[in-house]
């Protein structure tokens, strides 16, 4: 409830309202932050009110920053205040379980991850790089997703999944429509992506749209992530799979089939070939266990019991297929182009490079890779990234916290009552598809992606420490 009345105001009334009248944007959004705080405060949801905003802020403006405020000569972010904030709640509220409930696999996720943040400060201290500020800059990023991590942890361990869910279901689906407005309102992107009819969508949009107010007037609104950019085509693969699980979940399907179908078209508008691909595996995902309820329903068992197998034998065989052909000199597989792999071999060629070269504490994140090869582009997979900022120490504990939360994941969907699988193949196909964009893309400079895939690894934790405590 109180997400979905933060991004109304942030994404509806706000704009609605610096269009038709003189006032503001600054003004306009006090005075939404204003409702937003009587209205929780009148609904006797403040905690759960501070949590949402933090979630939504951390989805549209994660960059967002406190007018005039600054320490070490660095501004604050405003997500980082309501981060702490929220923390600091749940911890003083002290309504978690034991942490001896927590697990083994809950633990070694936040450990490595911990771990991993550590090295990326003791990379800029050791400073292999040409820029120890560009790796510190990074570390304080990671820094920042370990915080969502532990939070969305201890919100869902006291709570339940669902109250980081939806929250993230609204601010991704806010997001999206600012995409799509820009898209169609010829701002940014192209809506002949879409062949005729994303010309002809344009032609009839109506003017002014949702996004004619002066974007730039204030700190909300620079920065979030516009039509058709690599960001959004990421916020779209997560929000298509967590969507669905929604709508297993409420009564308001059409509306919701209709929100997702905003993913889909941020994907194909993009033209972004890694986000097709990262798309083709999060609706392969879901299908796959639509169709293991479907069998299910009707009875066919052994039908269901070879339908794992038969579908890694598909996808291996796919695959197989892609390489060959890729081999052969095809510039296309399945709509997803393969003409600039050759480009992407070579930054990974690099960075393996740079990590022999310097393989305990690497040369630091941020652009530091970009100043060694003298390229104006990072690296575009997000596990190499990391690999050439930390090393191979740092390598292997992002490495074993990303896998153990996604195994936790897959626990939690074989465990979890009928009523609530659906929302664990959304989450699990929404870690699947960030991996699958991430692989293709300069994923670790996208740091709304990067909060969005911390804040569901820190779900499963918490849903896994919270189904602990009840056994107990």
């Amino acid at each position: 409830m109180s997400a979905a009345l933060l991004i109304t105001l942030f994404v509806f009334v706000v704009p609605s309202a610096a269009i038709v009248t003189d006032i503001s944007v600054t003004r306009l959004l006090i005075a939404a932050a204003t409702t937003y705080v009587l209205a929780i405060y009148s609904m006797k949801i403040v905690f759960e009110g501070i949590c949402a905003a933090t979630i939504v802020l951390a989805v549209f403006n994660i960059t967002a920053v406190v007018t005039g405020s600054h320490i070490g000569g660095r501004q604050i972010r405003i997500v980082d205040v309501l981060l702490v904030g929220t923390l600091c709640c749940l911890l003083v509220r002290q309504q978690y379980d034991s942490l001896s409930n927590l697990g083994n696999s809950g633990r070694l996720t936040i450990g490595s991850f911990l771990l991993f943040v550590l090295w990326t400060f003791l990379a800029g201290v050791v400073g292999n790089g040409p820029s120890s500020t560009e790796a510190f800059l990074y570390a304080q990023t990671q820094l920042r997703y370990g915080l969502l991590l532990i939070t969305a942890a201890l919100l869902v361990g006291t709570t339940d999944v669902r109250s980081v869910i939806y929250p993230l279901v609204y601010a991704l689906g806010g997001a999206l429509v600012f995409a799509v407005d820009e898209v169609f309102s010829g701002k940014s992107g192209y809506p002949s992506h879409l062949g005729v009819l994303g010309v002809e969508l344009q032609q009839i949009w109506p003017a002014p749209s949702l996004t004619s107010f002066p974007v730039d007037s204030t700190v909300l609104y620079v920065g979030p992530p516009i039509g058709q950019s690599r960001i959004m085509v990421g916020m779209a693969i997560f929000f298509i799979p967590l969507v669905v699980a929604a709508v297993a979940q409420s009564r308001v399907h059409t509306a919701l089939s209709v929100a997702g179908s905003l993913g889909i078209v941020s994907v194909l508008a993009s033209s972004s070939h890694s986000g097709m691909l990262a798309m083709y595996a999060v609706i392969g995902i879901v299908l796959l266990y639509w169709f293991y309820r479907v069998l299910g329903r009707y009875g066919l068992y052994r039908a269901r019991s070879m339908l794992v197998p038969l579908s890694v034998l598909i996808g291996a065989t796919v695959i197989a297929w892609t390489i060959a052909a890729t081999a052969a000199g095809r510039d296309e597989i399945l709509l997803i182009r393969t003409n600039n792999l050759n480009v992407r071999l070579r930054q990974y060629a690099a960075a393996i490079d740079i990590a022999a070269r310097y393989p305990v504490f690497g040369i630091g994140g941020g652009e530091n890779f970009e100043r060694v090869v003298n390229s104006r582009w990072g690296v575009h997979n997000l596990f190499l990234a990391n690999l050439v900022a930390t090393g191979v120490p740092g390598f292997l504990t992002y490495v074993i916290s990303v896998t153990t939360a996604t195994w936790i994941g897959i626990q939690q969907l074989v465990r979890c009552p009928v009523d609530e699988k659906w929302i664990w193949v959304g989450i699990l196909a929404a870690m699947v598809g960030f991996y699958t964009y991430s692989f293709w893309t300069i994923a670790f400079q996208r740091e709304s992606l990067n909060a969005i895939y911390w804040i569901l690894a820190g779900s499963v934790v918490g849903a896994s420490w919270r189904a602990t405590s009840r056994d107990h």
